[in-house]
């Protein structure tokens, strides 16, 4: 890799050309833009004020045969702290010098830009990095291909100039969870990635490596939900997640003709009575002139089958001698 640094101008300076094309770098999603570019026409790029995933971009110029045979004629020139706003029908701006550099005749340059100490470009040949690491507040960011001597023929003038802008984003995304029970309080849920338990939903973080992960939920009163899903560099993974609560249930059976009551209230036999509340319950069997009550607990989330057995019982009263 070689790099080739300019001086950086504090002071700004004006910029006039065309506005051909304005590239928005999003912090998850975006992919790489190509289009073209005639000398001494315009191309911002704009990111994320705090990006959380986009590390930086890259600026590929790939040069057309018409411009062989001169070398150094034209240079590749970014700007930053761009304004006005870069829009289509303003042709002058102010900008303070980032870097430039003389292209060769042919072949592809690179010009990579860092946002982020964590972005390391690995080596390339005909690259240059830019340093230092640029805050995004500098964006927009302003690129073009301005002549460097005089006597430059139509046909470099007018020669279309293939560009590439292309997101570098960490190997990671963001996660976005939505618990469908609007009901719960937050302070209740219990949560786990990946095997550990979070101090709370608010520990969750948003932004997650690349993978396979695995998240469980639960709170009081609630079934533990459980998803895997996987994230992927640079993009947003939305996850739902809907609890369902425990429910105690209980199914009642007694000999045909037989009354049963739950709580003083009559209930059918043989069928499951869903969504019982935990705790103390009375059950009455009522069988003829035969009446039995009882007490039962019930746990959170069991079910149980209230059975009443009625059988003959033979005993031994007295035995006959022989």
């Amino acid at each position: 890799m070689f790099l080739l640094f300019s001086p950086v101008f504090m002071f700004a300076e004006n910029i006039y050309g065309t506005m051909s094309k304005i590239v928005k770098l999003q912090d998850t999603g975006s992919s790489t833009e190509e289009f073209t570019l005639k000398l001494e026409e315009l191309a911002s790029i704009t990111v994320p004020k705090n990006p959380k995933l986009l590390q930086g971009f890259e600026v590929l110029v790939t040069l057309p045969g018409s411009l062989e045979g001169y070398s150094n004629a034209v240079a590749g020139t970014l700007y930053k702290r761009i304004s006005p706003l870069p829009q289509q029908n303003i042709r002058s701006y102010r900008g303070q010098e980032l870097h430039s550099a003389l292209l060769p005749g042919r072949g592809k340059q690179y010009l990579l830009v860092s946002l982020s100490s964590d972005y390391q470009p690995a080596d390339q040949l005909n690259t240059t990095v830019i340093e230092p690491i640029q805050d995004p507040s500098d964006a927009p960011f302003l690129f073009t291909i301005l002549p460097t001597t005089k006597g430059i023929p139509s046909s470099v003038n007018q020669a279309q100039i293939t560009i590439s802008v292309r997101p570098v984003y960490r190997d990671a995304g963001l996660l976005e969870l939505t618990l469908l029970n609007e009901s719960i309080e937050l302070e209740a849920i219990q949560i786990q990635l990946d095997g550990n338990e979070l101090a709370g939903i608010a520990a969750l973080p948003n932004v997650l490596s690349s993978g396979l992960h695995t998240l469980s939920i639960s709170a009081p009163r609630y079934r533990q939900e459980t998803v895997r899903f996987t994230v992927e560099p640079g993009k947003r993974r939305e996850v739902k997640i809907e609890l369902k609560q425990t429910r105690t249930a209980l199914i009642f059976e007694a000999p045909t003709g037989t009354e049963v009551f739950l709580d003083g209230e009559m209930v059918e036999t043989g069928t499951s009575i869903e969504a019982v509340e935990p705790g103390t319950h009375t059950v009455t069997y009522s069988l003829g002139g035969y009446r039995l009550t009882r007490n039962i607990e019930l746990a959170e989330g069991a079910s149980y089958r209230v059975s009443l057995n009625m059988d003959i019982k033979l005993s031994l009263e007295n035995q006959t001698k022989q």
